[in-house]
């Protein structure tokens, strides 16, 4: 069959690109999301006037990850519904070099999530979850977005049930609390979940993080929505 004139080379389309570069294709097709409502003003969202330096830039980069993570490329498979979701490490590590530029020092903390009173349904339900967020003095600094039914009243919850007082600075690995860790019931499944957690640890640490964003921007495929990030 013959070639309509001005009909594309199938060889110049996404299949010879590489995995990166079909990436920062889709980058252009990009919704944002949401940002973090103003009325939330006050950590772990955002930091309060004279709480650290820098805090006209930091404010608005935090609102604007919220954004990213949150947004949606339409008709993607991979991305119609969230760029980025649940990615504690990665988002820390992300905005901790990003403050580095801004001379912020900041510390990627590995502890335990609270959960509020009134989350629990008994004295013996669950506490807590092993969580990775930014602390910046002795201020908590939660930038990880969770997708979710954006709703009215799931949005809010997302926003209300977590306060400063909800972020310990306790192992979780060490912890006499009980934390949820999966839905799992099986042993195997629990083993494969507390290793994953002591990988979260490791590259927790101070001089692993740099490693962890390395790995996983130049093998793209492990995170896509990191790299898109």
């Amino acid at each position: 069959m013959e070639k309509k004139q001005n009909e594309p080379e199938e060889s110049s389309g996404t299949k010879n690109l590489q995995f990166s570069e079909v990436l920062y294709l889709l980058s252009k097709k990009v919704n944002l999301g949401y940002g973090i409502p103003d009325k939330y003003d006050y950590p772990p969202w955002r930091l309060q006037t004279g709480s650290a330096p820098c805090v006209d830039k930091i404010n608005p980069m935090l609102n604007y990850s919220i954004k990213v993570q949150s947004g949606v490329i339409p008709k993607s498979e991979e991305f119609s519904e969230f760029i980025l979701s649940n990615s504690s490490l990665a988002v820390a590590g992300m905005l901790q070099y990003l403050l580095g530029h801004l001379d912020v020092p900041s510390e990627i903390t590995f502890g335990v999530l609270k959960w509020a009173q009134d989350a629990r349904s008994s004295e013996d339900d669950f506490e807590g979850i092993p969580h990775i967020w930014l602390s910046i003095g002795d201020i908590p600094v939660d930038n990880t977005y969770v997708a979710f039914p954006p709703t009215a009243d799931n949005l809010e919850y997302f926003y209300e049930c977590k306060k400063v007082n909800s972020y310990l600075k306790e192992n979780p690995l060490e912890t006499k609390m009980r934390l949820f860790l999966g839905q799992e019931e099986d042993e195997e499944s629990k083993e494969v979940y507390r290793h994953n957690i002591k990988v979260l640890q490791t590259y927790s640490f101070k001089g692993h993080i740099l490693k962890y964003l390395a790995i996983s921007l130049l093998n793209p495929e492990l995170n896509p929505g990191l790299k898109l990030y």
